[in-house]
């Protein structure tokens, strides 16, 4: 492969980036937080027995991206619609994950699927909300690259390296 040949693979690598990161970012602060949020704001503001306790007995979801807002909040303390800030960009993180799978399928397949990735409406929505959502997708298929990398790998050491990022990826998702 040559160099150009790879400057222009990479081009769209880029292209779907960019445009995931449009609109996910685009006037992502514009609006007041959605029920959803608040609900996510209101519980990672809590002390940490209070947000473990209402975590089991008024959610469905496990308290890992609570513990993660508690610990924002703490440093933080931003206006309310600002935290989209940071689980935005985890939609980007999904969109290059999704082109490094689909690389094993070749080109074209990283292409599609990353731009599918970049303009998909529901993940546009859920990436622009600060839910744990955007940080399950992004986790998700970043595990899953790494169990991809593992099966590639020719040596035992890079294949050790990738199935313990893998585990730990795997791990944080619960």
């Amino acid at each position: 492969m040559t160099i150009k040949s790879r400057y222009a693979e990479y081009a769209w690598l880029v292209l779907a980036l960019a445009i995931g990161a449009l609109v996910r970012l685009w006037h992502v602060t514009d609006q007041s937080p959605f029920l959803d949020e608040a609900f996510s704001l209101r519980i990672g503001a809590e002390p940490i027995g209070r947000l473990l306790h209402d975590t089991a007995t008024l959610d469905v979801q496990p308290p890992g991206f609570y513990l993660l807002a508690h610990a924002i909040i703490g440093i933080a303390h931003w206006p309310l619609w600002q935290y989209r800030l940071l689980t935005a960009p985890l939609g980007i993180a999904t969109v290059a994950a999704t082109w490094a799978i689909g690389r094993r399928f070749g080109l074209a397949a990283a292409v599609v699927a990353a731009l599918v990735i970049a303009v998909m409406p529901g993940m546009v929505i859920w990436d622009r909300l600060f839910r744990m959502y955007s940080l399950w997708t992004a986790l998700t298929a970043v595990s899953w690259w790494l169990l991809i990398k593992a099966d590639e790998a020719s040596t035992e050491r890079p294949a050790f390296w990738c199935f313990a990022a893998y585990a730990l990826t795997a791990v944080a998702l619960p």
